[in-house]
């Protein structure tokens, strides 16, 4: 607990030899932690024993070492590895386990529960239980936490787009000379449609849709230049430019473009209203294309930051403010059918635009680009499907800043409101640290109904569900934080990245928790089955769903024997 923050457990014997464990790298950084071994058991027990190991944590190979002895790894946490073995030695035999963080360690072990250590690579709320909730619950305000300076820079990082009150969109449709618009029939008029207030699409526009999903709180002041733009060169020289990019060739067409066209508004518009939080950075950029669509990136869809800077490496201005978050997209997304054809010339399609803006107010993708996991099974906007924001990331952006989480000793009975409708949620925890609000470890308790966002649109079903029910989701958004300069910068431990992915990390940071049916919404009757946090903890609390009625749920929680 002193190193970690949790407890391994210990295979039944009268006697253990415990002791500090540390390795030191060539680098300053080393192994951390402790060894413990005992004499006497059985194959039998330790068999049992390591079948505790594997269910708890992830099993990450074996090997022999010199004496022939067998060694299995796994991971435990963010840098956290517990290596255990079983030999044969002096006429007994032997179960040996080393617990150990690898990195920097500051004295008295790793930190936790909101530190500010800058040594301490992952922040948690281990250790630190519950607050004294009343009536079962404890009452939870996200504009509490320490990490952010107030609940609207919980939604974006620095020089991003704000994620409330009204941010300035500047979109800028792009033709280029051997793809002009006029010869592919593509229309601003429909870009028009696609992003602003009240337009008719197959779905909702990026304006209404963000408008509703953030229950008003986001209302882009949305901009559609009135021409198209065109670069000074044809399309193939953008798409093969590059420059060296921190020591690396990078493509720079995109942003070229960008600063070409900017360049060209900043003579008849006012680009600094664009900044609405006046931090010299237009809030958004968006580049609609008239590219066909294809694999690489300069083809594709995405948001990305601005690096094309002078040659002292500051950006350029333009009417004393600079670009650095932007999206670049095809118009021809506008075609993309529900096979993912892009054929369909009829069609207005829009969520490829509302997704890639979910990545400019600072939402991570949700899907596993290691193609190994499926922590939202394609249910969410910045997954794979339309639909509404989940609730972790309307927490992210400060659209929800309270929650209730449940406290009680016993059980006790509470309604809970239809997520699209109002915003409800109910947390459940082992542990919670109210200082470090939305980023730290817990489970989120939602009703998922078929309407709103996840409802039908001009005839057609947008939800993920077929069902209303009670959905639970798994967070894990614990924080990293970095000593860049002198300035304290916070970063998420997780994404939904498979770790074994050069990209991905330990644990995802978001993934559904299924019924015991293996069905993602728990209807009248269910309850939630045991879950094993990523500490490898048993969830204290369960639930059972005892009506489902219009827009409220009724839910009886309790807590589990110990």
């Amino acid at each position: 607990n002193d190193y970690f923050g949790f407890a391994i457990p210990f295979i039944p014997n009268d006697e253990y030899h415990v002791e500090e464990y540390t390795l030191d790298y060539e680098d300053g950084t080393g192994e951390y932690g402790v060894n413990f071994y005992t004499f006497g058991n059985t194959q039998a027990e330790f068999d049992y024993y390591k079948s505790m190991i594997d269910f708890f944590y992830d099993f990450d190979g074996s090997e022999k070492d010199e004496y022939g002895d067998t060694w299995y790894y796994y991971t435990i946490d963010y840098d956290v590895y517990l290596d255990l073995t079983y030999y044969y030695y002096e006429d007994s035999y032997v179960v040996e386990v080393y617990v150990y963080y690898i990195g920097e360690m500051s004295s008295g072990g790793t930190s936790g529960g909101g530190s500010n250590d800058t040594n301490a690579d992952i922040i948690t709320n281990a250790g630190i239980g519950l607050p004294r909730g009343t009536n079962g619950i404890f009452n939870v305000d996200f504009t509490r936490a320490d990490n952010v300076k107030d609940v609207t820079d919980q939604g974006y990082y620095l020089d991003g787009c704000p994620t409330v009150g009204s941010p300035g969109v500047l979109v800028i449709p792009v033709e280029f000379s051997d793809r002009p618009a006029l010869s592919l029939g593509y229309d601003i008029d429909n870009i028009k449609k696609a992003f602003e207030k009240d337009s008719e699409n197959d779905y909702f526009s990026v304006y209404d849709y963000y408008f509703k999903s953030s229950l008003g709180k986001l209302a882009l002041d949305i901009t559609v230049v009135d021409e198209w733009f065109m670069p000074s060169n044809p399309s193939t020289y953008y798409a093969n430019y590059k420059i060296d990019y921190e020591g690396q060739e990078t493509l720079i067409g995109d942003q070229m473009v960008m600063d070409e066209a900017l360049k060209y508004l900043d003579k008849t518009m006012d680009l600094s209203k664009f900044d609405s939080d006046k931090n010299g950075i237009i809030d958004s950029v968006v580049l609609i294309t008239t590219l066909d669509i294809g694999e690489d990136d300069f083809h594709w869809a995405y948001r990305y930051w601005n690096f094309y800077t002078d040659n002292s490496g500051n950006y350029y201005e333009y009417d004393g403010v600079s670009a650095n978050d932007y999206l670049w997209a095809s118009y021809e997304f506008l075609f993309e059918d529900e096979d993912g054809e892009f054929s369909d010339k009829s069609a207005m399609n829009t969520f490829t635009y509302i997704h890639e803006f979910g990545h400019i107010l600072g939402a991570d993708d949700y899907y596993d680009t290691a193609g190994i996991e499926d922590p939202l099974a394609g249910c969410d906007i910045m997954d794979a499907m339309s639909g509404d924001h989940n609730a972790f990331t309307k927490f992210n952006y400060g659209w929800l800043t309270t929650s209730r989480l449940v406290t009680t000793e016993a059980s006790v009975t509470l309604t809970l409101d239809s997520f699209t409708k109002s915003g409800d949620t109910i947390i459940l925890a082992n542990t919670w640290d109210d200082a470090l609000g939305a980023y730290q470890e817990y489970y989120i308790v939602v009703y998922y109904r078929k309407t709103g966002l996840n409802g039908t649109v001009n005839g057609t079903e947008y939800g993920y569900f077929a069902r209303d029910g009670i959905v639970v989701y798994h967070v894990n958004a614990s924080l990293i934080e970095d000593n860049l300069g002198g300035e304290i910068l916070y970063d998420l431990a997780n994404n939904n990245t498979n770790y074994l992915d050069d990209f991905g990390t330990r644990n995802n940071l978001i993934e559904y928790v299924m019924s015991k049916n293996d069905t993602y919404t728990y209807v009248v009757g269910d309850s939630l089955p045991t879950v094993i946090n990523d500490r490898g903890r048993v969830l204290e609390y369960t639930f059972t769903v005892d009506a489902l009625e219009g827009d409220t749920a009724t839910l009886t929680f309790t807590k589990k024997a110990e």
